[in-house]
C-alpha cells in the first residue's frame, strides 16, 4: 500500500484531523504556536508547532475507505492499502 509519514513532534494526536473526500486525503492541525503565551522572550525555540493543512490526491488503485493511522513518538503514519484489483499478480511463464 501507500504510507505517508508526518513529523508532528509535540502535537497531541487528538488535535490532528484526518479527512477523506472523493479521492483526496487531508491532514489538518489548526492550533499552532499562536495559542502559546506571548509574554516570554525565547532565546531558542527548538520545536515549532505551526498550524498546517496538507492534502494529497490519492490514486484510484488505493482504497481510501480503509485508511489507518498511528502516532508514535511524534511521527504520524498513515497507511492506505491498495485495492484488490491493484495488488500485483504473478505472471506464469509458459
Amino acid at each position: 500500500g501507500l504510507v505517508i509519514e508526518i513529523a508532528a513532534v509535540g502535537i497531541d494526536k487528538k488535535d490532528i484531523n484526518i479527512e477523506t473526500a472523493d479521492s483526496t486525503l487531508k491532514v489538518i492541525y489548526e492550533k499552532g504556536d499562536e495559542n502559546l503565551p506571548t509574554e516570554f522572550d525565547y532565546i531558542h525555540k527548538g520545536i515549532a508547532r505551526r498550524a498546517f493543512n496538507l492534502g494529497w490526491k490519492i490514486s484510484p488503485k488505493c482504497d481510501i475507505t480503509k485508511i489507518s493511522a498511528t502516532m508514535d513518538k511524534g511521527l504520524l503514519s498513515i497507511f492506505i492499502p491498495f485495492t484488490k484489483e491493484a495488488t500485483p499478480k504473478p505472471v506464469i511463464i509458459k
